[in-house]
């Protein structure tokens, strides 16, 4: 690396720095008065709940609901600059045992996990963790939302080529042909900002990574998220 390169890498890392920081003020500065419009709705009803008529019990449940709902979007937002700007951690990982842990802990009705090689990977573990969750989450198992159905996933490592990760949902709601980047989900998460604020947060994830992944259809109620490493 020359001179030159060498500057403009500290340059970039420093830039990355100050976004970061200043992500991490804002949601600070701005959750910070939700929390305490929520306690005090919620003082309010503790203290007058005796006098108040119910359409003001109402009222002030309804703004703890917003306050909570608010405090929730600030975080997916902060989630989603720190995938684009905090720096990474890197480690050496066992992608296979974290992806493991994690499938287990959200508690999936039926899921069958297959290895052919523990795979390692240098990475950031927070994020690693934080992506897996997000994928996991983001792709309905049915209609409804539930973690019902079935969920395969295969991992492929080989000497001659990367190493490949793939996550099988079935049935799946999502009706599309052929493939698409990870991405090409937000036509189908439109309706839903938190979906959409996961799904872009998982690729700047993998893009700072290095890494790709598609997903497709292989028949009418099943999809095949593949990860290449």
């Amino acid at each position: 690396m020359t001179e030159q390169e060498e500057g403009n890498a500290l340059s970039t890392g420093q830039r990355m720095e100050a976004r970061y920081e200043l992500s991490r003020r804002i949601a600070h500065d701005t959750k910070a008065p939700i929390r305490q419009i929520a306690q005090l709705a919620e003082i309010l009803m503790a203290e007058n709940s005796g006098s108040l008529d119910e359409d003001a019990l109402s009222i002030l449940s309804m703004v703890q609901d917003k306050a909570r709902h608010l405090g929730e979007m600030t975080q997916a937002v902060r989630d989603y600059t720190d995938a684009m700007c905090k720096p990474l951690a890197v480690q050496r990982i066992d992608f296979t045992a974290l992806l493991k842990a994690e499938i287990e802990s959200l508690q999936f009705e039926n899921v069958l996990f297959k290895c052919e090689n523990p795979i390692f990977v240098n990475a950031d573990p927070q994020f690693l963790r934080r992506v897996v969750q997000q994928l996991l989450n983001v792709v309905s198992i049915d209609p409804s939302g539930s973690k019902t159905g079935d969920v395969t996933i295969a991992i492929h490592g080989a000497e001659t080529s990367a190493p490949h990760i793939s996550l099988i949902f079935s049935p799946c709601s999502i009706d599309f042909t052929g493939k698409l980047p990870l991405t090409g989900l937000a036509q189908y998460k439109s309706a839903n900002l938190f979906e959409l604020l996961s799904i872009s947060e998982c690729s700047e994830i993998f893009l700072r990574h290095g890494w790709t992944i598609y997903i497709e259809k292989t028949d009418a109620e099943t999809l095949e998220m593949n990860i290449c490493l």
